[in-house]
């Protein structure tokens, strides 16, 4: 178990996602904000190697959470990725969430991160736009 001061890949706090964070062995996030609230939450990592995976390249893959916990994901390749709500051919895709191509959330490298708080219980696929073989699932309940 990891207890202490959530880091990125870069070793530069991730005080925008929070300020402390316990990770189990299994990725499981308890986040702790300065006012000792709890939000659990997953990581998901965008293993090296990802843009030549499939459903294995978002890890681990899929996911269950309970609403209002959140998802981080985090750069792991060396490769741009993105966290795009929906499908390849889904006309409302990255409507929910999108790290986008672009701004402060882009995936572009290694070590960067997306977050997203799912407040709604059902099941959310997600996918990378520049790599549509790379896919997963979260599911709220």
């Amino acid at each position: 178990m990891i207890v202490g001061p959530i880091q990125n890949a870069n070793s530069q706090s991730a005080d925008t996602i929070a300020n402390h964070a316990v990770v189990d062995n299994r990725g499981i996030t308890n986040k702790v904000s300065n006012n000792s609230s709890v939000i659990e939450g997953v990581t998901v990592r965008i293993v090296p190697g990802a843009t030549l995976l499939t459903d294995t390249a978002y890890n681990p893959n899929p996911i269950k959470i309970m609403r209002g916990q959140t998802v981080l994901w985090l750069n792991e390749d060396s490769g741009f990725h993105t966290v795009t709500s929906g499908g390849v051919n889904d006309p409302n895709s990255g409507i929910l969430f999108d790290s986008g191509l672009t701004g402060p959330t882009m995936l572009s490298s290694k070590g960067k991160t997306f977050s997203y708080q799912f407040n709604v219980p059902g099941e959310f696929p997600y996918y990378c736009i520049l790599h549509p073989g790379m896919v997963g699932t979260v599911t709220v309940t």
